[in-house]
């Protein structure tokens, strides 16, 4: 069961998160429709994963987040990729050895990396100039939407800059996932992976603040 919004927005609040109303704002007119109240959460568990690694937070629109981390600021938004059909098959195809996973082509038409890529440059028209930027994946797609396809997305986007098809793409800095799967064996579920030609260079500190975010919560 999903939290309330009363819920959502005591605990951003007492993260210190600003910015909280209107997010609940724009929340509470969708709570009758579960599909659309669960992906804006997925802004709110943004907004509490960077508060309590450190980070100031600003929810608002374009981007969904503003962040800041020792004086430096950083844009992000937010997206959310639903559990797919294939998932489900997997599912029923993993107790064969030897199985094939993960494969969106026969029931999307394309791979998953593509579909990762392609909302990035929808994104990036909505980040901003001038600073460095982020996208911010919450998967709730075990078998299709995994540290693999984020970074074959972050491949594509990377030769694409520089191949010179840049455009919005080149004021994103990369991509920080939120994985539905806890690693025991890496102790995350949360990885970065860096775009290496954006327009605005993140910094070292950006970088090692980002890379040492290891967990997300939807508590």
């Amino acid at each position: 069961m999903l939290p309330t919004v009363t819920d959502i927005r005591n605990a951003l609040n007492a993260a210190g998160v600003q910015g909280v109303q209107g997010y609940c704002d724009k929340l509470e007119p969708n709570w009758r429709t579960p599909a659309v109240y669960r992906d804006l959460f997925s802004e709110a568990y943004a907004a509490l994963m960077f508060a309590r690694s450190g980070f100031e937070v600003q929810m608002g629109e374009s981007p969904d987040l503003v962040l800041k981390h020792d004086g430096q600021s950083l844009g992000a938004e937010v997206k959310r990729f639903h559990r797919k059909q294939q998932d489900d098959i997997d599912d029923q195809r993993m107790q064969e050895e030897l199985t094939e996973y993960g494969n969106t082509v026969p029931t999307e038409g394309k791979e998953a990396w593509f579909q990762v890529e392609e909302v990035a440059l929808k994104k990036s028209s909505q980040l901003r100039t001038g600073i460095p930027n982020i996208l911010v994946i919450e998967s709730s797609s075990p078998n299709c939407i995994e540290e693999t396809e984020i970074l074959s997305a972050v491949k594509l986007i990377d030769n694409r800059i520089a191949r010179g098809i840049v455009g919005d793409i080149g004021r994103l800095n990369g991509i920080v996932f939120m994985s539905i799967e806890y690693s025991i064996s890496r102790q995350r579920n949360v990885y970065f992976f860096e775009v290496s030609h954006a327009d605005v260079p993140l910094s070292g500190e950006l970088r090692l603040a980002l890379e040492a975010i290891t967990e997300w919560t939807t508590g």
